[in-house]
């Protein structure tokens, strides 16, 4: 992945200022996945599109308290192949979209069982996409964000239900999952 020195000293920075946090935290680590459907929406010299396609994360992180937490993960927002016609002439639309994200989550506690929560994060991407047979593809970074509720199962597993924006460029993704973390010391 090509990333601007810029983004690659902003990540470093964030992930080495945070490093004391965890040493004086008195929090808990976790991993988690998630996976769902993703609608991407964009538009090539005013040719719109808006397929949707099956969306999978992996994630790790640290939760310092029950209303913050940082996570690093994987993400793949999914392959997309459409036909849209313009002036009665199909043109063909594919590509996928993969990469890793960096986020902050808030939280706030419902009783003991429930939560609400709002992440912000960066996403720093590979997009690869075809567009009639035409290749064109880009390494990037941008922002995302989102909300979703929470389900504790027990004290080491929750389930939750997100909705996450996500700006790449010039297409948009809306991404809608369930997931799951698993908490350890």
């Amino acid at each position: 992945m090509k990333y601007s020195r810029k983004s690659q000293k902003i990540f470093a920075t964030l992930a080495l200022g945070l490093l004391p946090l965890v040493a004086v935290a008195d929090g808990r680590w976790l991993v988690g996945g998630s996976a769902g459907t993703a609608q991407v929406r964009g538009s090539v010299d005013e040719v719109r599109w808006e397929p949707s396609s099956t969306s999978f994360a992996v994630y790790g992180g640290y939760q310092f308290n029950d209303h913050f937490a940082l996570q690093a993960g994987y993400l793949e927002i999914g392959s997309i192949d459409d036909d849209v016609v313009v002036g009665g002439t199909s043109i063909n639309i594919a590509g996928d979209v993969t990469g890793y994200t960096v986020a902050a989550l808030a939280r706030v506690p419902f009783g003991k069982k429930f939560d609400a929560h709002a992440k912000l994060g960066s996403y720093f991407y590979d997009a690869d996409m075809r567009v009639d047979g035409i290749d064109s593809g880009a390494s990037e970074s941008d922002v995302f964000f989102g909300a979703g509720v929470g389900l504790s199962l027990t004290d080491k597993l929750s389930l939750s239900l997100d909705a996450e924006r996500y700006e790449l460029n010039a297409v948009h993704a809306n991404r809608y999952s369930l997931g799951f973390q698993v908490f350890f010391r």
